[in-house]
């Protein structure tokens, strides 16, 4: 019997992937894995990079966010 394969993000790793949204001017950020301190000033650089005049940032795929990372989340 063959094991399905999966990749797993670490217990307190953050992935931050970024693309073009579906019209000009929209860029998406999807973050994936616990957001907390450690990754606040990672997630604050994505979000300057780069600009678009709308970003949205999926948050589907974070588990666990802490008060730190929800307070840069809702200063941007």
């Amino acid at each position: 019997m063959a094991m399905a394969r999966s990749t797993l993000v670490g217990m307190d790793d953050l992935r931050i992937e970024s693309w073009p949204g579906s019209r000009d001017g929209i860029r998406v950020l999807k973050l994936i894995g616990p957001f907390t301190l450690k990754h606040v000033f990672e997630f604050q650089t994505a979000v300057r990079q780069d600009p678009a005049p709308l970003t949205v940032i999926d948050l589907t795929a974070v588990p666990y966010m802490d008060s730190a990372a929800l307070g840069s989340w809702m200063a941007w």
